[in-house]
């Protein structure tokens, strides 16, 4: 038998275990505290922000990752590494010419330098200095000559010449460092800023110093195809054939931009193309009447146009035992509806090309009577057939026509449709089979039963030629009709 045990909610007095009653290996979960609180093996995780209270946090090891705290000394060395100087009211351009003594400059010649007058005491940064006593070096792209005599200086005399030496803060070799950093103040490059380049280990005077542009003197607008307003370059207007609203992607091609003598290969009778479909540069090529090898075909004299596969237009006319009479400018395609017949007279022939073809067809129940112009019969259509009338002789204004003709029925007429057919077969409750009086075409059949279309395919009924199987049959004064297409 299990051994008994005491039931914690009713046999354990409230407030009555405390610590000594909990055993050292108990292992409480976390879910059974009911405060939240830091496990100092770092297990528990920070649910929120956390005040100090006034306290520091100490004995912290040096973060190592994105994500982690930095210490004093950390942030300490930071600072120094970035190694920053106050800033020189002057810097060299490469325009100067200089006096040098054990590796530092001792004099500029005349009293400007780097785009002003220096005065006693200013700060000039030089990064132009050559390699001995003489004419400085201009920047090559945003960066200084490499030469022992850069530098930071003071100047001490300002009279005739300049007379300089190096600052305190750049005289001796641990305060010049690989990263130190300057802003120019005024001159020529205000508002830059210059940093030292030059790996370790520096010795002041002998090892060669070179710096580079790190920041500041953003790009200026020229005012006339750009113009600026803050941070802000915008493009102007562009004018002349091309034109687009200033800072607008949106271009447009000016009215009468392209005229004939801009097009260098366009002569007269000539279009602009590329036949073969290449990438090839488009070719100038020739537009003719009758279209030949490397030719572009255009209409003649008459209006016409020869081409392969092409019907242009379609004109329909009602029969009224009338006549119609075609021309030059008449639709290819000529479609006839109505009862009764109508006479249609071809174009004066001298005005086509031989080819010429008309395709008449006859939708109406008349007959149409096709004659040449100036009399004589060419064809008679009949109704419900189509006739392709072609021009092979265009000597005289009759001309000589093939009335070649598909003599086939082009649509459907009114007898081809039954409606509200009563099929036959006894209404009687036993009886499923009924019988059409024709065929119907396949699918075109519509069975009604009380007014309501049946579905095929065995679902209410299914059809067998012209007979009709119910699945279940109809009773006694049920009305069948059926609508189709034979």
């Amino acid at each position: 038998m299990a051994q008994t045990q005491i039931n914690g909610a009713t046999q354990i007095k409230d407030a009555t275990i405390g610590d000594a009653q909990i055993a050292s290996g108990a292992a409480i979960a976390d879910t059974k505290l009911a405060a939240s609180y830091i496990k100092a093996d770092g297990t528990r995780a920070f649910t929120g922000d956390q005040s100090m209270g006034s306290h520091k946090l100490t004995s912290l090891t040096a973060g190592t990752a994105g994500d982690h705290a930095v210490n004093l000394n950390q942030l300490q060395a930071a600072i120094r590494d970035q190694d920053g100087k106050p800033s020189v009211q002057w810097s060299s351009t490469g325009s100067e010419t200089y006096t040098i003594s054990a590796g530092s400059v001792t004099q500029i010649s005349g009293t400007s330098f780097g785009g002003g007058s220096p005065a006693v005491n200013d700060r000039l940064l030089i990064k132009n200095a050559p390699a001995a006593s003489g004419a400085g070096s201009a920047d090559s792209g945003t960066t200084g000559t490499s030469q022992p005599a850069n530098g930071f200086y003071v100047v001490s005399n300002a009279t005739t010449n300049l007379t300089v030496a190096r600052a305190l803060d750049g005289d001796g070799d641990s305060e010049v460092t690989t990263g130190a950093t300057v802003w120019v103040d005024g001159g020529t490059l205000e508002d830059t800023q210059w940093t030292l380049i030059t790996n370790p280990a520096i010795t002041v005077g002998t090892t060669a110093l070179q710096f580079t542009k790190t920041g500041g003197a953003s790009l200026a607008a020229d005012g006339t195809s750009l113009t600026q307003s803050g941070n802000t370059i915008t493009r102007a207007a562009l004018t002349g054939d091309v034109t687009a609203s200033a800072g607008s992607n949106s271009t447009t091609i000016a009215n009468g931009a392209v005229s004939l003598a801009k097009m260098a290969n366009l002569a007269t009778g000539k279009v602009i193309g590329n036949l073969s479909g290449s990438t090839a540069a488009p070719i100038a090529v020739d537009a003719v009447a009758t279209a030949t090898a490397s030719t572009v075909v255009a209409r003649d004299s008459n209006a016409n146009l020869k081409n392969n596969s092409t019907a242009s237009g379609v004109a329909t006319t009602a029969t009224a035992a009338g006549t119609t009479t075609l021309t030059v400018a008449s639709a290819q395609f000529q479609q006839f509806t109505g009862t009764t017949t109508q006479t249609v007279v071809l174009p004066d022939a001298t005005t086509l090309v031989t080819g010429q073809s008309f395709i008449i067809s006859n939708q109406s129940s008349g007959a149409l009577q096709v004659n040449a112009n100036g009399g004589g019969g060419v064809r008679t259509v009949a109704a419900l057939t189509t006739a392709v009338i072609t021009l092979i002789a265009a000597g005289n204004a009759a001309g000589t026509w093939d009335p070649g003709t598909t003599a086939s029925a082009t649509g459907l007429a009114s007898s081809n449709f039954v409606t509200r057919e009563t099929p036959s077969g006894t209404v009687n409750g036993s009886n499923a089979v009924f019988t059409l009086a024709n065929t119907p075409t396949s699918g075109t059949e519509e069975v009604y039963l009380n007014g309501l279309l049946q579905e095929p395919s065995g679902q209410d009924y299914s059809i067998s030629s012209a007979t009709i199987t119910f699945v279940a049959a109809p009773v006694s004064g049920d009305r069948i009709r059926c609508s189709y297409q034979k």
